[in-house]
């Protein structure tokens, strides 16, 4: 996954120059291509307007620092197509973006499907 540059900015800010920063809410976004580090190709709403970025309800923190989501994440009726990478904002509509990525492995929707994420089966990490 990638980080964006504004939250470089804000992560740097807090560990070199002691700035404090909360994100208050984090919502998941679907993407048909690598949204890169400004978070391209977010699916759009099929004509029911459905589609919309999910919030995280909770993260559990692994052993090795990196960050999973503890509770099921729905995307209900969805838009028919491809499903390749993820990202994270920082608000439901509009925002800032945070962080994105692309799936080992791309999905195909048909319209109305539900795209889920598993209880643990999102993982954010700071790549060393």
């Amino acid at each position: 996954m990638g980080m964006s540059s504004y939250l470089k900015a804000l992560v740097l800010g807090a560990v070199l120059s002691s700035e404090s920063f909360a994100i208050r809410d984090v919502f998941v976004s679907l993407h048909s291509s690598d949204p890169g580090v400004v978070g391209l190709f977010e699916l759009a709403s099929n004509n029911n307007g459905t589609y919309k970025r999910q919030r995280v309800s909770a993260w559990i923190i692994d052993s090795d620092g990196s960050y999973r989501n503890s509770d099921v994440i729905d995307f209900a009726d969805m838009p028919a197509g491809p499903v390749v990478g993820v990202g994270l904002w920082d608000a439901v509509q509009g925002g800032q973006f945070l962080w994105g990525g692309v799936f080992v492995e791309s999905k195909r929707l048909n319209e109305h499907d539900i795209f889920r994420f598993p209880a643990h089966h999102l993982l954010v990490d700071l790549v060393t």
